[in-house]
């Protein structure tokens, strides 16, 4: 009976580890890191063209702070087609942050995966982050935004990125662009914004398929706000982590025959 049991239990285990997840937050984007308007730096000493995710389900504590950063991480030093920012203080460069967070994507249906909300400052603060402000990023026309999302030991199908913008000083549009390899791109169609907050939703890749990253390129015609970037999949298990799993699970049942022998 109990080797019933036990691999009654194994082909469940095996059956949870190699099928899809309901949808995580891989890596999410408030830019409450940076400690000052119109200053690319999250320490008040150093400049950086790089941006650690504070947003991700795979954080095991609370889904939010710097632990969140191993998951994804933006670029404006030209890697991934971005625009390669060489900052200097001025606070005139193309892409920087100010003061108030954009009001929507900040549950967005993805958080549900087990991170915390965006704009969780007491959170982030809890959890070790250095500073926490409510902060948009400001874009200006011709700067292109790069996101990485990776998963770890997981790969991710039915990718979606969402993300919340509006215009200021005229009409403005992203154009979307994705790639698992970092190389390719594929454009994913671009969006219209306006003079109002709103919340973004764009599928990315084909349904169903298996990558280990994604990558997504955001490129800004005319002015505008962005906030609260989230880069969600449905994870499972890399075929090697399945497989060491069910062969620990058999294990367990080869000792068991042998204890009930």
């Amino acid at each position: 009976m109990k080797i019933k049991n036990l691999m009654a239990g194994l082909g469940l285990s095996i059956a949870l580890a190699t099928s899809a997840q309901a949808a995580s937050l891989v890596a999410g984007w408030d830019f409450s890191q940076y400690v000052a308007e119109n200053t690319l730096s999250i320490d008040n000493a150093t400049f950086t063209t790089t941006l650690g995710a504070n947003y991700s389900a795979l954080d095991a504590s609370f889904g939010a702070g710097p632990d969140s950063a191993p998951y994804g991480t933006m670029y404006i030093d030209g890697q991934f087609g971005s625009t390669n920012i060489t900052p200097d203080g001025s606070g005139n460069e193309p892409f920087v942050p100010i003061a108030g967070s954009l009001a929507t994507n900040l549950t967005a249906p993805q958080l549900g995966g087990g991170a915390s909300p965006f704009d969780s400052l007491s959170v982030l603060l809890s959890q070790g982050q250095q500073s926490a402000e409510l902060f948009r990023m400001q874009a200006i026309s011709g700067v292109s935004v790069a996101f990485q999302a990776d998963p770890g030991t997981q790969q991710g199908s039915d990718w979606v990125l969402t993300f919340a913008a509006q215009t200021f000083g005229g009409a403005a549009t992203v154009n979307i662009a994705y790639s698992t390899d970092g190389t390719t791109f594929v454009s994913a169609g671009s969006r219209a914004l306006s003079a109002i907050d709103t919340a973004f939703s764009v599928a990315l890749g084909a349904p169903g398929v298996l990558s280990n990253r994604m990558i997504v390129q955001l490129s800004f015609s005319g002015n505008a706000s962005l906030d609260n970037v989230a880069l969600s999949a449905n994870l499972v298990p890399e075929p090697a982590t399945a497989s060491l799993l069910a062969a620990g699970l058999l294990g367990l049942v080869r000792f068991g025959r042998r204890r009930s022998a």
